[in-house]
């Protein structure tokens, strides 16, 4: 409920120690729509935020919202922040994100949103369910290189050796 005034508070100390350092945020955007959250992030150099689906089934079965998380809120939330950094988590196996219809879904929620950069990464980590698989670094490598090509963002996947 205080966050626009912790980010503030943040934004001061770090000003007063470290003035040439960035301040950065990561969140799951399920509340960038509202006025508190966007007033807090338009003071945040580096805002990352998580969108990894673009349709409304991809996002439930990925990532299981609260009620009343709707992804046409958080696309509307995401589309006015400036200099967005967004970053997306794909998977594959069943309930993929990674290809087909979900993945042309979020394609043109990344089109809508227009971030600065996309940072993409797949699971690196047992989950608790075995049907997820890890999308591969070249697989990954070629998203990064076609958002770039057809959507004009910048693109950059990460993995773990």
């Amino acid at each position: 409920p205080n966050f626009p005034a912790l980010v503030s508070g943040v934004r001061d100390l770090k000003e007063r120690l470290l003035p040439d350092a960035r301040l950065a945020i990561l969140s799951n955007s399920t509340t960038a729509h509202t006025s508190a959250v966007k007033e807090a992030l338009a003071i945040i150099d580096v805002p990352i935020m998580k969108l990894d689906a673009g349709d409304p089934q991809t996002l439930q079965g990925i990532n299981r919202p609260a009620s009343g998380i709707e992804l046409d809120q958080l696309i509307a939330g995401l589309k006015e922040i400036p200099d967005l950094t967004l970053q997306s988590a794909l998977i594959d196996g069943r309930g993929s994100n990674a290809r087909g219809e979900p993945f042309e879904a979020w394609l043109t929620a990344l089109e809508d949103i227009r971030p600065a950069q996309v940072q993409i990464y797949s699971t690196d980590r047992p989950v608790p369910e075995e049907y997820v698989k890890r999308v591969k670094p070249d697989a990954l490598q070629e998203i990064a290189s076609l958002i770039e090509q057809r959507l004009g963002i910048k693109a950059d996947p990460f993995w773990q050796g």
